[in-house]
């Protein structure tokens, strides 16, 4: 514990988290825009911005340092995003300059943009004291299958969108560790009746473990697509250095291509998320276009030479 947390009151409050889209594409980082109200104690040198997993406690804070006030009075900061694909917490403390730091802040929850496995998480009144309590309320979940969707209530997923045995689908991928990245290569042949157009209502593709914890997702909005011609494939391809979507997370190609009644998909992607592929488990392979949804339950994976992992 840093110096005495009694001899500051809690930060009155983070206002809002949000992804910072600009920055995250022109660096391939994502960074997280923090805002927040200062607590009426004078003193104050600086701030600490504590990070967590949804189901693990604190670790060690990062110091944000003392930024000027808006004129509203709140204060803000840019952080380096985190590493990993799934849910957040955050909350902040105030330090003064002999050590002094403040109890933390209310919490504020990052989620993911994708299924949920589960429909309760941890919440922590301090860095130590955390109580699994219910998730909102419409989060959107699964259960037991992620094709069984539907939507948080209580802390139970009531399904409403039943899996069915055609959303079975065959894929192989391959992924080369890139420095502190992982580069994804991916291929899956999608069963039909499948009209192309489905992937205009949105496209998220989602890499979990055994548990269901999401280890990559990336989303594409449909107006990311374009078409090919004679309308026979829908390809999305990053433009250089330009803003890429919110939620692509490090997607660079991906191709929807007509094959019988079903669609063939490649793709590719660079993340930090994929640097480490679990080669000792069974993974999940999750495909949503749409209200249309695909998976392999059974995806394994081998480690090869290189700093590669074939799975399939």
């Amino acid at each position: 514990m840093r110096g005495d947390r009694r001899a500051l009151g809690a930060v009155a409050g983070i206002l809002a988290i949000a992804l910072v889209g600009v920055a995250a594409a022109r660096s391939r980082r994502s960074l997280i825009r923090v805002r927040w109200e200062p607590p009426p104690a004078e003193g104050v040198a600086g701030y600490r911005l504590y990070t967590r997993p949804l189901d693990a406690t604190y670790g060690d804070p990062r110091d944000v340092g003392l930024p000027p006030a808006d004129s509203d009075g709140s204060l803000r900061a840019l952080v380096p995003g985190l590493k990993g694909s799934g849910d957040f917490a955050f909350a902040m403390t105030a330090y003064t300059a002999d050590g002094a730091e403040s109890a933390l802040s209310n919490e504020l929850v990052l989620y993911a943009p994708a299924v949920h496995a589960a429909c309760t998480e941890l919440r922590c009144e301090t860095r130590d004291d955390c109580v699994v309590a219910p998730s909102p309320d419409g989060l959107t979940c699964y259960q037991d299958d992620p094709c069984n969707t539907g939507g948080c209530a209580g802390g139970a997923c009531a399904v409403t969108a039943p899996a069915i045995s055609a959303d079975d689908v065959p894929v192989r991928f391959v992924v080369r560790r890139v420095g502190r990245r992982g580069r994804l290569v991916a291929g899956a042949a999608l069963p039909g009746p499948l009209p192309l157009e489905a992937a205009l209502a949105g496209t998220t593709i989602e890499l979990r473990d055994a548990a269901g914890k999401l280890l990559y997702v990336a989303t594409l909005p449909g107006g990311a697509f374009r078409w090919t011609g004679h309308r026979r494939a829908l390809v999305y391809r990053r433009a250089g250095r330009r803003k890429a979507p919110p939620g692509t997370n490090g997607l660079t190609r991906v191709e929807l291509r007509m094959a019988g009644n079903g669609a063939d998909l490649s793709l590719h992607a660079v993340a930090g998320s994929l640097a480490s592929v679990p080669t000792d488990e069974r993974l999940l392979w999750v495909l949503r276009l749409g209200d249309r949804c695909a998976r392999n339950l059974a995806v394994l994976c081998r480690a090869a030479g290189h700093g590669a992992t074939y799975c399939g």
